[in-house]
């Protein structure tokens, strides 16, 4: 595979992961903090195209307590997609007081990347304020900055 189709691949699938995470209210099948007490540490779900008697369903199934339940699309609660009641949908799993890690997954991203965001601005506004200041001012004012941005790149601060 060539360099330039990598790359592309690359950045198509970070695109399609901040995208998901988005948009995780209408991508996760649960909101944030709804609990599902009866289901405390489900393990993680799969999705079966082959019900327990061997007969092939197109559109995938979940298997809760015995039961099959049918993957819907849009199924009428604002979300993408889920399994109608009593049935119940943990592509991950629940913690102890049965919330959906999926669920949970995609609704921290947003604050991680939120975060990510947050420092990439701060720093580059800090430093296009002190590129500007040097600039302006020159003399001390520009060896005072360059010595400092100097300690700053010598200095180990990730552990500091």
């Amino acid at each position: 595979m060539k360099r330039r189709t990598r790359i592309a691949w690359a950045v198509g699938f970070l695109t399609l992961l901040h995208g998901v995470v988005l948009l995780a209210g209408l991508v996760a099948p649960y909101p944030y903090a709804e609990q599902h007490r009866s289901h405390p540490y489900a393990a993680p779900m799969g999705l079966h195209f082959f019900d327990g008697a061997g007969k092939f369903h197109l559109r995938p199934q979940v298997e809760v307590g015995g039961q099959w339940y049918p993957v819907r699309l849009f199924p009428g609660n604002g979300r993408l997609f889920g399994v109608e009641q009593p049935g119940v949908i943990f592509l991950l799993g629940t913690d102890g007081f049965g919330r959906d890690v999926f669920s949970r997954l995609l609704y921290g991203g947003r604050v991680s990347l939120f975060t990510g965001l947050l420092a990439a601005l701060l720093s580059l506004s800090l430093g296009l304020a002190a590129g500007v200041a040097a600039g302006y001012f020159g003399g001390w004012t520009d060896r005072l900055l360059m010595r400092g941005g100097e300690l700053v790149m010598a200095l180990p601060w990730l552990y500091l």
